[in-house]
């Protein structure tokens, strides 16, 4: 995905973990650990740019 659609559009991260989750599914993967493990990494993310000064 372009890094510029995930900065712009924040909620698309969003769409993207749901997707890699539904993905996950199919491999026997716990979706609702998957889920909130990259949601916590996605949330991360956004602290670190909203502290680096890169502010939107």
């Amino acid at each position: 995905m372009d890094s510029t659609v995930k900065n712009e559009h924040p909620e698309v991260s969003k769409i993207w973990a749901n997707d890699v989750a539904n993905l996950a599914m199919n491999y026997s993967v716990d979706a609702k650990e998957l889920t909130k493990k990259l949601d916590e990494v996605v949330q991360a993310a956004w602290a670190i740019h909203r502290a680096s000064g890169i502010a939107e």
